[in-house]
């Protein structure tokens, strides 16, 4: 899967990268809390299985949301 463009940094902890069939999150250590990531189409979170459209990032980890 090729990005689609640069890296985005949200705030000082969070970046976003969008990839041809995925979205990638992630919220690095040291962030205060969780980021929340919400999408108008449903996801899977590739890493926990989880699909919906709301999720939440703890510092320090990231997460691939890819199409379903």
């Amino acid at each position: 899967d090729l990005p689609e463009e640069e890296g985005k940094r949200m705030n000082t902890h969070v970046w976003i990268r969008k990839y041809e069939k995925a979205i990638v999150v992630v919220n690095l250590p040291g962030a205060k809390s969780d980021y929340t990531m919400e999408f108008e189409q449903a996801r899977h979170d590739s890493l926990t299985g989880e699909k919906g459209k709301k999720f939440m990032i703890p510092p320090g980890e990231g997460r691939i949301f890819l199409e379903n």
